[in-house]
């Protein structure tokens, strides 16, 4: 089979799992049950917001989302940050750049057929331009990308047809039928780039245009990659565009198709400065003084540390968000793991009414401290006996701390659980000790320490 015909018949496969990994299958978006409603689908929203902020050039609102985005899966926090870092760092260029000598694509934009199917002049200068690299790079591949009609002739082949015409082989060019717009431009060829495994290409298209491209194709990427959980090793070898002397497309217009192709709610600001989200079903969710003060991932939470019991324990919990402090079970939810046993337990927190999200805490389950029995007293030594802690602690091992007075520093003896008195030898003589104990367990390498039990103070050493 021909690397074309091999080519077409894989594209009905990669369209169809482009779609739905994008989520461009049935249902566009995350849908709501009712107006004004908790948002169900956090990350979408959050992705909305990044793209709001960057419309709008707020920077900061832009980066704290990102920082939320994050908190939730690093990864796709990590690829989101690319994302708009190469948003703003995009140079459109007229001159080509170094072009990769194997496993490189260069990428025509397609554009409408002249009313009778013939070739328009937009798409002719188009293909002008990478007609060029095509005769100096004779191993890199052409994708002409672009799937409207005109009595009955398709804008790809019509431009394959040209390229042909000009002396380019046909087993250089793939032609990319069902795109209608840029963003399914971007949608299709990137499909065709993963599973023709293209590490590389490069944009053609005019100077106003592609600044809309490089970004789409670049969101294309990125949510294959995001819902895919893996890198796709591809890099975009810059862009050439041929100068139309205009100007490039608006960021509004720009972030409006990166919310279409990756089916993310819209986001505007209403009239009292909060952000409204609108679902694809009509349903809104809004985001009051246009932060995400709704979201508990930037929540801070104070969890007290407890001691070992025997039974499940739960912690009072301090949630603050947006400078107010939330009431359980009105904003929030709570839910312990971990926390019979000595050792780090762990609670999630789940909004709750207007909150959404969740965030997790950590706190310590101690060991229950001893107490001194008795201070036995001998020539220069002291015989000290503690209570042993029940079984069920599993502790590893006690430290028995001792001193003159208070002006000297703690000496300790670490004592084997399995005992519950121990000899301090090579003492002051008639000087009085005080002793206190400290009950231990090491669990995965880290030592959970009792508090101190109550300090005793012995008779005159012999």
């Amino acid at each position: 089979m021909s690397f074309v015909k091999k080519t077409q018949v894989l594209i009905g496969v990669a369209l169809s799992f482009a779609l739905a990994v994008l989520g461009l299958v049935g249902a566009t978006t995350p849908v709501m049950a009712a107006p004004n409603k908790p948002v169900a689908d956090l990350p979408a929203v959050i992705k909305a917001r990044i793209l709001y902020y960057e419309q709008t050039g707020s920077i900061a609102g832009r980066d704290q989302a990102v920082a939320e985005l994050a908190a939730l899966s690093p990864f796709v926090g990590d690829r989101w940050r690319e994302f708009v870092n190469a948003w703003e760092a995009i140079d459109i260029s007229t001159k080509a750049p170094a072009i990769p000598q194997s496993g490189h694509a260069f990428v025509v934009l397609g554009s409408a057929l002249n009313s009778d199917g013939t070739i328009s002049a937009k798409l002719k200068r188009r293909l002008k331009v990478v007609l060029p690299l095509l005769k100096e790079n004779p191993a890199s591949i052409c994708i002409v990308s672009g799937g409207k009609t005109k009595k009955g002739q398709i804008e790809s082949q019509v431009g394959k047809d040209w390229l042909i015409s000009q002396g380019i082989s046909e087993s250089q060019i793939i032609t990319e039928t069902k795109s209608a717009s840029t963003v399914g431009n971007a949608l299709y060829s990137m499909a065709i780039i993963r599973d023709q495994h293209f590490t590389s290409y490069t944009l053609i298209s005019d100077y106003s245009h592609l600044k809309r491209a490089t970004v789409l194709f670049n969101a294309a990427q990125l949510a294959l990659e995001t819902n895919t959980g893996k890198p796709l090793g591809v890099v975009a070898a810059g862009n050439v565009a041929y100068n139309d002397k205009t100007s490039s497309d608006s960021q509004a217009t720009i972030a409006g198709n990166v919310t279409t192709l990756m089916g993310l709610p819209a986001v505007k600001k209403a009239s009292d400065g909060s952000l409204v989200v609108r679902f694809a079903d009509g349903t809104l969710t809004t985001l009051s003084g246009g932060l995400i003060n709704m979201d508990l991932i930037s929540a801070s939470v104070a969890v007290k540390n407890a001691t070992w019991s025997g039974k499940a324990i739960k912690p009072a919990v301090t949630v603050k968000a947006d400078g107010k402090i939330l009431k359980a079970a009105t904003d929030y939810t709570l839910a312990y793991r971990s926390n019979t046993a000595i050792g780090t337990g762990e609670v999630t927190i789940t909004g709750k009414g207007k909150y959404v999200g969740t965030t997790r805490a950590t706190f310590t389950i101690a060991p229950k401290n001893t107490k001194v029995k008795s201070l036995k007293v001998g020539k220069k030594k002291i015989t000290v006996k503690w209570s042993k802690v029940s079984a069920k602690q599993k502790v590893t091992n006690y430290l028995v701390y001792y001193r003159v007075n208070k002006k000297e520093k703690w000496k300790a003896l670490k004592v084997a659980a399995s005992k519950s008195a121990v000899t301090i030898k090579k003492l002051k003589k008639s000087a009085k000790y005080q002793v206190k104990i400290i009950t231990q367990k090491k669990v995965s390498g880290q030592i959970f320490s009792s508090a101190a039990s109550a300090t005793k103070t012995s008779k005159k050493v012999k």
